[in-house]
């Protein structure tokens, strides 16, 4: 792997750098380091938000990912087709893949034998066993109506055709470059060593739009408060609020669903992956002060209520979890 140290210097930390929502999650198959290794490339794409020089010695700068495992992540995300190399020399160019074009697609290697199994109607072999009922609680194989024998699953392709569809994400530079001499962002997520939190960032990203929604859509996360009359004054009423708790949708978590069922205290039956995988990811989002609740003012209390006013608390800093 050659040196690429010549390449990466005079990029601007303001601004912003793209991502493929579905090579990006291809990208996240191969661990927390290939995740990491893949932003950290598309950070030094140009214009085109498509080629980069930037490779292992952008990682180990930027990151806390010593030069024998980024030079193991590139390899990665080279051999499965999610970077292609373009040129060659002593400062070879790479040219991103859309999650569409990527071999494997954003699958596990016993998850991929599950999908090909079905394709072809073969038995499911045993080690991919776990593997298919993840992937039935994830919406990638669904129950079906067939009266054939023996073949009771199949898969749905429309699912799969979603998870790699083309969407940018657009990523601020300073989430990979220091700002003020701080930690990165994300070197302070790869010292967490929790991938779905990066995973949950990406997807976060997404879906946000500040002008809209004042951040992410209310109907995909959001904190419930009870409202309280406290007073009267003149013809005002005063109203007071109290945190409740903090709910998902199922489309957000689904990703990070196991096919595990586990029971709440409260006898709630549901996935696992609720409270092992996407809760701990929102607190690990939240403690690294990567993700905020700001409150809001809103004219009703449905999802489509339209934002009156931020009600930011704390002189005027907004509310973290």
């Amino acid at each position: 792997m050659k040196d690429d140290a010549a390449t990466d210097h005079g990029q601007n930390s303001e601004g912003f750098f793209t991502i493929d929502r579905g090579a990006f999650r291809c990208a996240a198959v191969g661990g927390l380091n290939v995740a990491i290794a893949h932003l950290v490339m598309a950070r030094g794409t140009g214009p085109d938000n498509r080629t980069t020089q930037w490779s292992v010695h952008s990682i180990e700068q930027r990151t806390g990912i010593s030069r024998p495992n980024a030079a193991k992540a590139v390899k990665d995300l080279l051999d499965r087709g999610i970077w292609q190399k373009i040129r060659d020399g002593q400062h070879p160019i790479y040219q991103a893949i859309t999650g569409d074009r990527i071999p494997g697609g954003p699958f596990r290697v016993d998850e991929q034998a599950a999908i090909a199994a079905l394709r072809t109607r073969n038995a499911v072999p045993y080690e991919s066993k776990t593997a298919m009922e993840a992937l039935k609680a994830r919406g990638i194989i669904r129950d079906c109506n067939a009266r054939k024998r023996n073949q009771s699953l199949e898969l749905d392709t429309a699912a799969i055709a979603a998870l790699t569809e083309p969407i940018t994400i657009w990523l601020p530079n300073t989430l990979i470059d220091c700002a003020a001499r701080e930690v990165p962002p994300i070197e302070l997520i790869r010292q967490t060593h929790s991938l779905p939190a990066l995973r949950l960032l990406a997807e976060l990203y997404a879906v946000q739009f500040l002008p809209n929604y004042g951040g992410v859509p209310r109907e995909l996360l959001k904190v419930v408060f009870d409202r309280a009359k406290v007073g009267e004054h003149g013809p005002f009423i005063v109203w007071g609020f109290r945190r409740k708790h903090m709910t998902a949708d199922r489309g957000l978590a689904r990703s990070f669903f196991t096919g595990q069922i586990s029971t709440r205290e409260d006898g709630r039956r549901l996935d696992a992956g609720w409270d092992l995988v996407f809760w701990p990811a929102i607190h690990t989002l939240t403690d690294l002060g990567l993700v905020e609740q700001v409150g809001m003012l809103l004219d009703g209390d449905d999802d489509e209520a339209e934002i009156i006013h931020p009600c930011a608390v704390r002189g005027g800093r907004t509310c973290r979890a």
